[in-house]
């Protein structure tokens, strides 16, 4: 697991100020549940400068509010639809903005498909090479495996690219 804390991204939430005194915010268990994401994700959108977890005096643990829970639904949805971690930060800036031009939020989306499609193209690709391969590899005993002289094979030209 990846433990990095990210500066935030140029495109993060504002700074919102802690949370007052008597206002307990929410567990990380609690925003996970009405979020509908991970601890991970909370972690990783809070390292981007996402969200914001506020330190309750006397305690060690961050409490959200339920502007957090909103910004996280939003990233796990964006994050289902393919959107990178960038273009969600990108996505939810321009969401903030009551000033933001409608046709950035359209390039964004309408890129999405196109980045969607490489991928499949691509997955389809290995899929292929994947059955070519189990398919020359039908005796149960044989000296050599041509599955791993394959990838070996393959790896040789990626490397020489």
């Amino acid at each position: 697991m990846n433990n990095r804390i990210h500066a935030p991204h140029k495109s993060a939430v504002k700074p919102r100020p802690m949370i007052a005194g008597n206002e307990q915010g929410l567990a990380i268990d609690e925003i996970t549940a009405r979020a509908g994401v991970s601890e991970r994700l909370v972690r990783h959108c809070e390292g981007r400068g996402l969200i914001r977890g506020a330190e309750v005096a006397n305690a060690s643990s961050r409490r959200y509010t339920q502007e957090d829970v909103i910004v996280l639904r939003f990233a796990r949805r964006a994050h289902v639809l393919g959107f990178g971690m960038n273009e969600v930060a990108r996505l939810l800036s321009l969401w903030q903005d009551m000033h933001r031009v409608s046709v950035e939020v359209n390039s964004i989306a309408l890129a999405q498909p196109k980045e969607l499609t490489s991928r499949t193209d691509g997955i389809q690709a290995m899929e292929r090479v994947l059955e070519r391969l189990a398919n020359l590899f039908s005796v149960e005993h044989q000296p050599t495996c041509p599955i791993m002289e394959g990838l070996i094979e393959l790896r040789a030209r990626v490397m020489h690219l």
